[in-house]
């Protein structure tokens, strides 16, 4: 993780999250070798809470922010592959939703 200095984990919600999202943020963190800020603004309005986001992670210094849904999962710690692409932003594709 090179490229990076320090990280805020933004996670935009509407007063609740996932427990497999925490569960692979936690993973991230036991793995982190660099600073990393949580972010969890609490807003009806996504675009609200993703300003709040940003403003905290200046505040606090980071180099980059990760935007995270609520309820998203992933396994091991993606942040060194999404820095080694050297990109400014990078977004992906991971709606896999089913029917309850």
């Amino acid at each position: 993780m090179s490229s990076l200095k320090s990280v805020t984990i933004a996670i935009p919600n509407m007063g609740s999250i996932k427990t497999f999202t925490m569960m692979a943020i936690l993973d991230v963190l036991s793995q982190a070798s660099i600073p990393i800020n949580i972010s969890y603004p609490i807003h009806t309005y996504v675009h609200v809470a993703r300003r709040d986001s940003v403003l905290e992670a200046q505040k606090a210094g980071s180099s980059h922010i990760w935007f995270v849904d609520s309820d998203m999962m992933w396994r091991g710690n993606p942040l060194e592959q999404l820095a080694s692409h050297g990109k400014h932003i990078i977004g992906a594709h991971y709606n896999e939703r089913n029917l309850p």
